[in-house]
């Protein structure tokens, strides 16, 4: 993980924001948004076993949404938790189409 950037680990922040997050879909991702604690926004990301089965894509997929989190601008000016859950067939998007989607999701769910 890159310095300065915040993520999700444990399950207990996984389950709050599932439980109070607001939730956008795409065709092939649905981020969860809930209002964080002090501190800086904080990323999760759930990728099962059902959606990509190989565990090199699902590590793929992973290191791909952390990139684009990393190059991400726009950060909110509170603090907010996201988690991305990715759906089936995320690991055969390309590049161009793997970001814009996530550019989109996150700029409906921006506050």
């Amino acid at each position: 993980m890159a310095s300065g950037l915040l993520y999700i680990k444990e399950a207990k922040g996984y389950r709050r924001v599932f439980k109070e997050g607001k939730k956008v879909f795409s065709p092939h991702f649905v981020l969860y948004n809930a209002a964080g604690a002090v501190g800086g926004s904080r990323l999760g990301i759930s990728v099962a076993k059902a959606s990509i089965p190989l565990a090199t894509r699902r590590n793929r997929t992973k290191r791909r949404i952390k990139e684009f989190w990393r190059l991400k601008k726009e950060r909110p000016s509170s603090a907010r938790d996201f988690v991305i859950v990715v759906k089936r067939g995320t690991d055969k998007l390309t590049n161009e189409a793997f970001y814009k989607e996530l550019t989109n999701i996150f700029d409906k769910n921006l506050p």
